[in-house]
């Protein structure tokens, strides 16, 4: 991994989303999209576009039941991180006791491969690697040994790894798909989830912190937002969040970083390339009108020390550049001059709350275009 660009540090990320209430406050922009969720189908399809510790996947489903108790629901989860992997499959065993008309489905692949799942056993020429967990018993704690035995445990140590390629990107080692659902209800989820054979008409579609903030916005459409628009069934909806800064933030990231312009495309400039781009496909999109949401630094006690790097001031710092998503380079350089350390530590000083800002959109599918 180049130190030019930016990496996704697993403990960085651990402090970060310990460290603030972004995950919580993302989730409650997206229950009212669960609610109005159409369920004139047999079977609801759901796509979390990027699982990571798997908050925001079981959040789904909490909501989900909450809303729908009695229809039956497949959730995809797309994660690359074996780490990842492991911590969402860990915070299924409750969500399968509370609704047991549910299909997980797990998968690295990229997102413009997802429609192939299921319907070929190589992706670029390498096996599709599979596993089924089917959960029999009748409380979480047999499912929980169940999901986390030594089986599942060798399959993704052996199959579920990452490497870099030329350009520096993570990508999959092999190709793995991992399918949860529950022994006593395998028929109706398999009968009436049968759709799942063909995985690119999802309901709805999550995509948080799903691109790198200072790729430019043609990549950010082609290789992640048209790629899921087109997984989407009519009517459908992309729920979309990323990192906007705000005010507060990029003026503490002038102190220590002058030139930098760390969110230099948003909600406005994606939306413009995919109107200007040729039709995704067949059919007519709708695009909301972004907006943003706020979300906090949470303190420590009072001189308390953060359980991940150090004392609060610290921790901030940590959450201000894993946010604004600052090299390994930059961050090396910044290192270096002391006088600008300095600096930074006191400009963060300034704010009693740190407050970062998200913007939010969404792309809905609309009625197929006809050829005339």
């Amino acid at each position: 991994m180049s130190e030019q660009q930016f990496f996704d540090d697993r403990m960085r990320y651990l402090a970060f989303i310990e460290n603030t209430n972004e995950k919580s406050q993302f989730c409650e922009l997206v229950f009212p999209y669960i609610e109005r969720i159409r369920c004139d189908q047999t079977c609801v399809k759901i796509l979390d576009a990027g699982t990571g510790d798997g908050s925001i996947t079981t959040n789904i489903i909490r909501a989900f039941h909450n809303y729908h108790p009695n229809k039956l629901l497949s959730i995809f989860g797309k994660e690359i991180s074996f780490k990842d992997l492991k911590s969402t499959l860990n915070k299924l065993s409750d969500r399968f006791m509370e609704h047991p008309k549910m299909l997980v489905t797990l998968t690295n692949f990229k997102f413009s491969e997802i429609k192939q799942l299921h319907k070929s056993d190589k992706i670029n020429g390498k096996d599709v690697k599979f596993l089924e967990i089917e959960l029999s018993g009748c409380n979480s704690y047999d499912f929980q040994k169940q999901i986390m035995n030594a089986e599942v445990i060798k399959f993704i140590t052996q199959f579920w790894g990452i490497n870099s390629n030329s350009s520096g990107n993570t990508q999959y080692t092999n190709p793995c798909v991992i399918n949860v659902f529950r022994k006593d209800h395998s028929r109706v989820v398999f009968k009436k989830c049968q759709n799942t054979k063909m995985p690119d008409n999802f309901d709805l579609i999550i995509a948080s912190q799903a691109y790198r903030s200072r790729s430019p916005p043609e990549r950010k459409v082609s290789y992640v937002i048209a790629p899921l628009a087109r997984l989407l069934s009519d009517s459908g909806e992309l729920l979309i969040t990323h990192s906007k800064g705000g005010e507060q933030i990029n003026d503490i990231l002038k102190v220590a970083f002058k030139d930098l312009n760390a969110f230099p495309s948003l909600a406005k400039d994606l939306i413009y390339h995919l109107q200007k781009e040729p039709k995704i496909d067949n059919y007519h999109y709708e695009y909301s009108v972004p907006s943003t949401y706020q979300f906090k630094f949470t303190d420590t006690p009072t001189g308390a020390p953060s359980e991940l790097f150090g004392r609060e001031i610290d921790a901030k710092i940590e959450a201000l550049l894993y946010f604004s998503q600052i090299t390994d380079q930059e961050i090396k350089t910044l290192n270096r001059n002391n006088e600008q350390f300095l600096k930074l530590r006191a400009s963060i000083r300034q704010y009693p709350e740190l407050t970062f800002i998200n913007e939010f959109f969404t792309i809905k599918k609309l009625k197929t275009i006809r050829n005339h």
